[in-house]
């Protein structure tokens, strides 16, 4: 059995050599999956029905996120507003979700502090994220999308079939790994 803090012992002492600095990233990614599989049984043991979908929208614009929440609470169980990272971070605390929609750049910090917090930090670390931006182009949207740990990414405005599209596709691997 993998244990988490032999991982981040080995990542401490490889992080120290930058010629190691992708087997770093490789062990910090196999500590997440191990905490994330932790997560998972907790999650199970809890009694939740891993069929039940949450989604948590973070952005500080009240109307955007407003209108993400319409467009996309018939996909799943429950869609929760955030305006910004408190916020979120209260939420994220109480509720499990599987999916975060949060714009970049937030009230009182980034999508990444939030997620990191998140993921480190709450019962539950599992969550899949769709990073949205309106100063996301190509090329920065690829880097702050792998920052945040997000699969997938979309400038605003938001087209909301690929929106859906994303949706359905984090849903169904998130429901693929609880079976």
């Amino acid at each position: 059995m993998i244990d988490s803090a032999d991982i981040t012992g080995q990542v401490r002492a490889i992080a120290s050599d930058p010629i190691q600095e992708a087997t770093a990233a490789a062990l910090r990614e196999a500590q997440m999956v191990v905490e994330n599989c932790r997560a998972w049984r907790r999650h199970m043991h809890l009694g939740e029905d891993p069929q039940r979908s949450r989604i948590l929208v973070v952005d500080d614009d009240a109307r955007v996120a407003q209108t993400i929440a319409r467009r996309v609470q018939d996909l799943v169980d429950g869609v929760d507003v955030a305006g910004g990272v408190e916020t979120a971070w209260r939420l994220a605390r109480e509720r499990y979700y599987s999916v975060v929609i949060a714009d970049y750049d937030l009230l009182n910090g980034t999508a990444r502090e939030l997620i990191t917090n998140i993921r480190r930090r709450s019962r539950r670390p599992m969550v899949n994220v769709i990073l949205i931006s309106g100063y996301l182009i190509d090329r920065s949207g690829e880097e702050m999308a792998r920052s945040v740990g997000a699969k997938y990414w979309m400038p605003k405005p938001i087209d909301f079939e690929y929106l859906n599209d994303c949706i359905h596709q984090e849903l169904a691997a998130l429901h693929q790994r609880a079976r």
